[in-house]
């Protein structure tokens, strides 16, 4: 009997680099024993924040654009599907399945981290597919990202640098910037939304490697992709990419109309309408820039339920929410908790969601956020709340 799906993805998941460091060479060997094609035109996304919702709307763009893109997102909230997808449509089941089989076990795979094979796997995916475009979001960093293996790379999109891999790619924040602008080819498009004095190493990278510079400003006000408001709005950073891609004018138009529609991403900010005319805010912010932009939308009064990894800077993400008059804390399963003694921890994550709930208000909203693990963990059970089951 064949082993099924969900005993092969926690085989997976349980893949590691063994100690072994980041290093695109890796990918790029295991790309050649698996004789995977690289896309014939692909875009790289790297940086902290809004990755994800950057390349959502590159890959609506692209597809409202007739090019048929494969789109990889990682991590996923809830459905491993959530990470590949050709033409707005996610892989079966099916082929994940049959992909795992053939490549857990298999000598060509041995070494293979979980993100290299499932990089793999979606590369796969789109060759099947004849997919002409991919559109790709980085894992950590960029330099020794595994998407740095892809080649005909035709722009590098780097949304921002922040402080929330200082311990992985730091210790400063500029080599933080340098790491993800290890991402930039020599020559290809970068469009950049990096501030501050990260900016100017993200431009001297570029410049060194004689690659066309975009800098696009912040926005006057909040971003739409829940990151800092200092940071440049995902919709501005998919427009100015696009605007830099080999489109002819009528795709170009209509890339540029859809990737203007806030994509529909799980846990971005999205709203759960429960009886009684309460509401839950669902986001996966685990940084303070992302926190704080979340606190800045959230209704004044909203309640607040976080589950943040205790690797993360905790205190900083709950200190965005200070105002909140209800706070519940939880951990975000497996990890440790980072506020054990804290008398509004709760253990359990689903209990922590079922008390949050329970001291929620006719009318009132309450801000569930912290890591799109935990809020992988909540959405089920919110949907069901939803719709009345």
């Amino acid at each position: 009997m064949s082993e099924p799906l969900d005993a092969l993805l926690a085989r997976a998941y349980a893949r590691t680099r063994s100690g072994a460091e980041r290093d695109p060479r890796r990918m790029r060997a295991l790309l050649d024993r698996l004789a995977i094609p690289d896309p014939p035109h692909a875009v790289l996304v790297v940086g902290t924040n809004g990755k994800g919702g950057v390349a959502a709307r590159l890959a609506a763009g692209l597809a409202a654009a007739d090019r048929r893109p494969l789109r990889f997102l990682s991590p996923h909230v809830e459905r491993f599907d959530e990470r590949i997808a050709v033409d707005g449509t996610p892989i079966p089941g099916a082929e994940v399945a049959a992909f795992l089989r053939g490549t857990l076990d298999a000598p060509a795979a041995a070494d293979a981290a979980f993100f290299e094979l499932t990089l793999a796997m979606a590369l796969a995916h789109g060759a099947a597919r004849r997919a002409p475009w991919a559109v790709l979001e980085a894992g950590v960093g960029g330099a020794r990202d595994a998407t740095r293996a892809v080649r005909h790379v035709r722009a590098v999109v780097v949304t921002n640098v922040g402080a929330d891999h200082l311990a992985t790619l730091g210790p400063t924040l500029a080599d933080v910037a340098r790491a993800k602008a290890g991402a930039i080819r020599p020559g290809v498009p970068v469009i950049s939304g990096v501030a501050g004095d990260a900016a100017a190493v993200v431009a001297d990278v570029a410049r060194a490697r004689g690659a066309p510079w975009t800098p696009v400003p912040p926005p006057a006000g909040p971003s739409d992709d829940g990151v800092d408001p200092t940071v440049v709005a995902g919709r501005d950073l998919a427009l100015a990419t696009l605007d830099r891609l080999p489109l002819d004018r009528v795709a170009r138009a209509a890339a540029r109309r859809a990737a203007a529609v806030a994509p529909a991403l799980p846990a971005r900010r999205e709203r759960f309408v429960l009886p009684g005319g309460r509401t839950v805010l669902l986001d996966g912010a685990h940084n303070p820039p992302a926190a704080q932009a979340l606190a800045a939308v959230a209704p004044p009064g909203a309640h607040l339920l976080l589950g943040v990894a205790a690797r993360k800077d905790a205190d900083a993400v709950r200190a965005a929410f200070a105002g909140a008059p209800h706070v519940v804390l939880t951990r975000v399963a497996p990890d440790p908790a980072p506020w054990p003694d804290d008398p509004a921890y709760v253990h359990d994550p689903d209990a922590a969601l079922a008390a949050a709930l329970a001291a929620l208000p006719p009318g009132g909203t309450l801000v569930a956020t912290g890591s799109l693990h935990g809020a992988g963990r909540w959405r089920p059970a919110l949907r069901a709340r939803a719709s009345g089951a």
